[in-house]
């Protein structure tokens, strides 16, 4: 591998530049498909892009453009963003990211939070209640966390299940379900956990279910004095898949209560999680089988 030409991405006019490392063979770097409301994207040579820091030079003059102007220094006051975040597309802030050290910039400053807020606003303003402001600075992880499925490679935190990860259209979460999943000494603390995302027919692994989910103030959490307190050990290589913090597993240090498997539908000795050391939950479990009376009343709906 040698370092490629400096690219740039040309979209609607506005050019965001990017170093792409690709084979000397003139196999050309692949690109994530153009969304469906006729955005075209265009990867060519920017001779006038400067290799050092990345950025061309009209993306310097918008961000000059930026700092006189401070219409861009926060995207949420804008009153256009804040008509157009409705519309947002979390894959075209993850490419864009990718593209544009300028845009990445700006998404971790603001895109990311406005996207969390319109996508779960209750959730968002209950986890930055009480003069808790543990999300900031890790808008994106949950951003990731809210759309996206982790799934499992074999040889990772869930032995030889392997199912890729994916996004999730639409997933919900709950307060009420975070407590199925806490100790009863521990309930006094604030989890969301989301529905299990369901993978049918894993051959001897059965109907599989991965579910997610976040800690309010987690610093502060009784489940981590716990964790602490029974020397819970950090995962020797595994990190979390939305923030590349350590985890910590709930199944070693035997805080997996049973009425977690009670709310997700699941065999009781089949479930495990880990939490991460910023708050963040993914788990997986073996989802009982629908009876037939379940299965005809689904064919129904």
């Amino acid at each position: 591998m040698k370092r490629g030409r400096h690219l740039t991405w040309i979209c609607e006019g506005k050019i965001f530049p990017k170093q792409l490392d690709y084979p000397t063979t003139g196999v050309a770097p692949s690109l994530p498909n153009p969304p469906s409301g006729g955005l075209k994207i265009q990867l060519k040579p920017n001779p006038g892009a400067n290799p050092d820091r990345g950025f061309c030079n009209q993306t310097q003059e918008m961000r000059r453009g930026e700092m006189k102007s401070g219409r861009l220094a926060n995207p949420a006051a804008n009153p256009a963003s804040k008509q157009a975040h409705l519309n947002w597309n979390p894959k075209l802030i993850a490419a864009f990211s990718c593209a544009c050290k300028w845009f990445d910039d700006v998404a971790k400053r603001a895109l990311w939070k406005e996207f969390c807020r319109v996508r779960a606003p209750k959730m968002m303003l209950d986890l930055q209640s009480g003069g808790s402001h543990s999300v900031d600075g890790n808008w994106r992880a949950l951003g990731k966390l809210l759309i996206y499925c982790s799934g499992s490679s074999k040889g990772g935190l869930f032995n030889n299940v392997h199912i890729p990860g994916h996004f999730v259209y639409r997933t919900r979460f709950s307060r009420t379900s975070g407590k199925s999943f806490l100790l009863p000494q521990c309930r006094s603390d604030v989890l969301y956990v989301s529905d299990p995302c369901e993978h049918l027919d894993q051959g001897e692994e059965g109907d599989v279910g991965f579910f997610r989910g976040i800690f309010k103030s987690f610093a502060m959490s009784k489940v981590r004095k716990m964790l602490i307190s029974r020397g819970a050990q950090l995962h020797p290589s595994e990190v979390c898949p939305y923030c590349k913090a350590k985890l910590w597993s709930m199944l070693q240090a035997k805080m997996v209560p049973q009425s977690a498997s009670c709310r997700l539908g699941s065999y009781e000795d089949c479930v495990e999680y880990y939490v991460c050391l910023n708050g963040h939950v993914l788990g997986i479990c073996t989802l009982l089988p629908l009876s037939d009376s379940e299965a005809s009343e689904l064919e129904d709906t």
